[in-house]
């Protein structure tokens, strides 16, 4: 997958996290944290999927937090 694909996909899935934050909150970081650029070599890709994955936690209520990650599956 070429750099720029990877950065298409990491836009991508930032925009649909990004329309899922007024709902489930265990559902937004299951998809942020979908197929992260791991490996890749463009800085752009792996900034934008660090600031997805944050902008859900940054949206959740404080003692909310250890509810969401125990939904989360082992791979994620």
């Amino acid at each position: 997958m070429s750099d720029a694909d990877v950065l298409s996909s990491c836009q991508t899935r930032a925009s649909a996290v990004s329309s899922m934050l007024s709902g489930d909150k265990a559902t937004a970081l299951s998809a942020a944290l979908q197929d992260p650029p791991l490996g890749a070599k463009d800085m752009g890709a792996r900034d934008l999927n660090s600031k997805t994955v944050m902008s859900v936690l940054d949206a959740v209520n404080e003692g909310d937090v250890d509810c969401i990650i125990a939904k989360l599956a082992d791979k994620e």
